[in-house]
């Protein structure tokens, strides 16, 4: 009898001690079941692309599988905040669509801070260019002649918060004035920008083979960094100005996590990023793929931070 009842202190201890705990892994057991990757966006576009080549290499890595979780709206916002309450013990990943997070922070009060997000890794860069139509511009410095000789006479097509922005970057580093044409999306701008009902659009290199097939130039990087093949195209850094702006799904949890669960992910992450097998699927995904990660990480973000709230602050009915 007294054996029994030992026994029976031992079993409900050990069970307070795992309800006590909440079911939550310590380090060294992470991961013991699937992880779930939210995405702020809706399925096919080039966020959730690179989430499904990532999630589907961390499975393979970390043993688990990582399941892509789509939650779009509000221009991302949804999914941004998911992330950001999210439990922090490593079974919530974000796929963060660089900069329109940061771009929202900046324009609207939100229910989540920049500082909700611990930023591991970004993987592929989309570069955006200045593309204008045919028969307008052939080159930087004559839009910007133009453009200084005729304030708000140019047009300037955009999608979303990061074109926007692009926008106000070329009128701050151009000192010239322009009209913004506001779009639902980046294939409108295009289209537009072919029919000749715009001067000039904020578009990503992906759009090039066709714009230049109908006479239409591309201007001017925002990205230090350039599209192999297109590296003709002048940067706004090799002006002499210090804008490095590109839109960048960043790998992140929500802020908090045990150092032995990221330390865990971090590993994972940096075998990923050293396989050449997964450059090439980002490279066809038509971005530049640059395996940014601890402070070199921090700091490209944090740059790109600053960048967006100063345009904000200069242009504050754009962004309305």
């Amino acid at each position: 009898m007294r054996k029994i009842l030992t026994v029976c202190i031992i079993m409900i201890f050990a069970l307070c001690q795992v309800f006590g705990q909440g079911g939550k892994d310590d380090g060294a057991s992470y991961p013991s079941k699937n992880i779930e990757m939210i995405v702020p966006y809706g399925a096919g576009g080039g966020t959730d692309n690179a989430a499904r080549i990532i999630a589907e290499a961390l499975s393979t890595e970390l043993g688990r599988q990582v399941n892509v979780v789509n939650r779009a709206g509000a221009g991302g916002e949804i999914g941004f905040e998911e992330i950001a309450t999210a439990e922090p013990d490593g079974y919530t990943i974000g796929i963060l669509g660089g900069p329109d997070h940061s771009y929202l922070v900046n324009i609207k009060e939100t229910n989540y801070s920049l500082d909700d997000f611990d930023n591991l890794a970004v993987y592929n860069l989309s570069l955006p260019v200045l593309v204008a139509r045919k028969g307008s511009f052939s080159n930087w410095d004559e839009l910007v002649e133009y453009a200084k000789a005729n304030p708000g006479s140019v047009t300037i097509g955009c999608s979303g918060g990061g074109p926007i922005t692009e926008a106000a970057i070329a009128m701050t580093c151009g000192d010239f004035d322009a009209t913004i044409v506001k779009f639902s999306g980046s294939a409108d701008v295009s289209s537009s920008l072919l029919g000749g009902h715009i001067d000039l659009a904020c578009l990503t290199p992906s759009y090039l083979p066709t714009l230049e097939a109908n006479g239409c130039v591309p201007l001017i990087y925002f990205s230090a960094e350039k599209v192999p093949g297109y590296e003709d195209i002048p940067s706004l850094a090799e002006l002499g100005f210090d804008v490095d702006m590109a839109h960048n799904p960043i790998v992140a949890l929500p802020t908090g996590c045990p150092d032995e669960v990221r330390a865990t992910l971090m590993a994972a992450l940096d075998k990923i990023g050293s396989d050449p097998q997964i450059k090439e699927k980002f490279e066809n995904l038509n971005t530049v793929y640059s395996y940014k990660t601890g402070e070199e990480l921090q700091k490209y973000l944090s740059d790109m931070d600053a960048l967006i709230a100063d345009m904000v602050v200069q242009y504050p009915t754009l962004f309305v």
